[in-house]
């Protein structure tokens, strides 16, 4: 457990040292943003 909270933490300033200014938190955000795509019968985002 405290490998993968290391790991998190390093990879967190990693995504801010290079302009990420949400770090990890980033992801919850692409999350949030691709759960909110509908998709078509194959899987792919459809266009509005």
């Amino acid at each position: 457990m405290a490998l993968a909270h290391w790991s998190w933490r390093t990879y967190n300033a990693y995504l801010k040292s290079n302009r990420i200014a949400a770090g990890i938190a980033n992801y919850d955000e692409v999350t949030r943003l691709m759960l909110g795509v509908p998709l078509d019968s194959q899987g792919l985002p459809i266009a509005r």
